[in-house]
C-alpha cells in the first residue's frame, strides 16, 4: 500500500509540468498570432500607403504630360514644389489615407514626381521620372507613313513614326536621293502635345473691309467676325506694332489678287483664329511672331506667303486639313500633331509637324482628293530652325521609369 500511494502522488508533478508546457505553448501561439496579425495589418497599411503614393504620382504625371505649362514653377534644377491633401476619402466617405506629391526638377530635361502616401503611422514614397522629349531635328515630321515621289527635294531630316516610301518602295537605310544634307528616320517613337487654342469672343458680327478707310486693324476688335473676305485687289493690314491684336472669325477668305500684311512687334502678340482659312499673298513684317490657329481647314494659295525677319506659326487643331497649293511658297512653322498637311508643290521653308503628310490634288478637288505622293509636282522643302526663334518647347514630357 505504501508503495502504491507513492505512485499515485508522483503523477501530480507530471501534470504540473504538462500544464506549464501547454501554458507556455499557448502563450507563444497567442503571442505569435498577435504579432502575425499586427504584421499583416502593418503590411496592409504599407501596401495601401504605397498605392496611394503611386496613384498620386501617376495622376500628377499624367496632368503634366497633358498640360506642362505649370512647370515654370520648377524652372531651376533642384527647385521643388509640393502640395498635400489630408484625410481624403472614397466610397461613401471611407477614410483612405493622406497624400502629398512633390515635383522636383532633376536636370535640364528631367523632372521627378514623388508621391508620399500615409496611412496612420505608415508612410511610403514612390517617384516617377519624366523626361522632356527632345524635338526631332527634322524638316518633315509626321506620325504616320509617308509616300514621296521622285519630284521632291528635301534639305534636312525626315522623321516618321511609320515607314517612309519613295513611290511604293520602303526606303532602306537612312539615305535616299530625294534627301539632301539630312537623314531619313523611320519608326520613331515620339509624342507632341496638342497646342491649346485660345478662346474667342462670343459676340459675332459681320465684317466689311469697305468700312475701313485705310483697311487697317491695329487694336483688338473684341468680337468674332462671321466672315472676313478680301476681294480682288483689296488690301488689309493687321498691325501689332502699338498693341496686341487678336483677330477671330468663323471664315477668313482671300481672293488670289488680295493682299494681307501682318505687322509684328517683339513685345505684342498678333493672333488670328478661324474655323476655315484661305490665304494667298501674305506678308509678315517686323521681328515678332504671327500665330494663325485653324480649326477645320486652311489653304495657302498661289502666289505665296512672304516672311521678313519675324516668324509665322500655323497651329492646326486635331483633324484639321492644311493644303499648300502648287507653285506657292510658304515659310514658317506648321504645327498640327493630330492634323493632316497636303502638299501639292512649290517651295516650303521651315518645319512641318503633322499626323499625316500627303500630296494634294487640284484646287477644285477639295480636301484629300489628290495624290497620296508628296511632291507629285516640283516641290522643294528646306529646313529652317524656327523652334529656337519662337522659344517654345513642344516636345512635351513622357514617363521614363519608376523609383521605389
Amino acid at each position: 500500500m505504501f508503495l502504491l500511494n507513492n505512485e499515485k502522488g508522483a503523477a501530480l508533478p507530471l501534470v504540473l509540468i504538462v500544464m506549464i508546457v501547454l501554458t507556455l505553448l499557448g502563450t507563444a501561439l497567442w503571442y505569435y498570432g498577435v504579432n502575425e496579425l499586427g504584421h499583416s495589418v502593418r503590411e496592409e497599411k504599407k501596401a495601401r500607403a504605397y498605392y496611394i503614393a503611386r496613384a498620386g504620382a501617376e495622376s500628377v504625371a499624367k496632368y503634366i504630360i497633358s498640360d506642362p505649362s505649370d512647370l515654370h514653377l520648377v524652372g531651376q534644377v533642384g527647385d521643388k514644389i509640393s502640395s498635400a491633401e489630408e484625410g481624403f476619402s472614397i466610397n461613401n466617405d471611407q477614410y483612405v489615407g493622406d497624400i502629398e506629391v512633390e515635383i522636383e526638377k532633376v536636370d535640364g530635361n528631367q523632372i521627378k514626381v514623388t508621391g508620399i502616401g500615409t496611412v496612420d503611422e505608415i508612410t511610403q514614397r514612390v517617384s516617377l521620372v519624366l523626361e522632356t522629349q527632345q524635338i526631332p531635328d527634322g524638316t518633315l515630321i509626321m506620325k504616320s507613313d509617308v509616300k514621296f515621289s521622285q519630284g521632291i527635294n528635301i534639305y534636312g531630316d525626315v522623321v516618321s513614326g511609320g515607314k517612309v516610301y519613295v513611290q511604293n518602295k520602303v526606303v532602306e537605310g537612312d539615305t535616299h536621293s530625294i534627301v539632301n544634307g539630312g537623314t531619313i528616320k523611320q519608326n520613331q517613337n515620339f509624342q507632341f502635345t496638342t497646342q491649346p487654342f485660345p478662346g474667342v469672343p462670343e459676340e459675332v458680327v459681320n465684317f466689311d473691309i469697305d468700312q475701313y478707310e485705310e483697311s487697317t486693324i491695329n487694336s483688338d476688335p473684341g468680337v468674332t467676325y462671321q466672315e472676313i473676305y478680301l476681294a480682288n485687289k483689296e488690301e488689309l493690314t493687321v498691325s501689332a506694332e502699338s498693341s496686341s491684336v487678336f483677330l477671330s472669325a468663323h471664315v477668313f477668305d482671300m481672293h488670289s489678287g488680295a493682299e494681307l500684311t501682318l505687322c509684328t512687334s517683339e513685345y505684342n502678340d498678333l493672333q488670328i483664329v478661324a474655323d476655315e482659312i484661305e490665304m494667298a499673298k501674305v506678308e509678315v513684317k517686323g521681328d515678332g511672331v504671327v500665330e494663325i490657329y485653324a480649326r477645320e481647314r486652311i489653304t495657302f494659295k498661289t502666289p505665296h506667303s512672304y516672311v521678313d525677319k519675324g516668324f509665322l506659326v500655323v497651329y492646326l487643331e486635331d483633324d484639321c486639313v492644311m493644303t499648300i497649293q502648287a507653285n506657292s511658297k510658304f515659310r514658317g512653322l506648321i504645327y498640327g500633331p493630330g492634323a493632316k498637311v497636303e502638299i501639292a508643290g512649290g517651295i516650303i521653308e521651315g518645319v512641318i509637324v503633322a499626323d499625316k503628310i500627303t500630296g494634294a490634288g487640284p484646287a477644285s478637288s477639295g480636301q484629300g482628293q489628290g495624290s497620296e505622293y508628296v511632291g507629285d509636282g516640283s516641290t522643294e522643302v528646306n529646313h529652317k530652325d524656327l523652334w529656337s526663334g519662337i522659344g517654345y518647347d513642344y516636345g512635351g514630357y513622357w514617363m521614363v521609369h519608376w523609383i521605389r
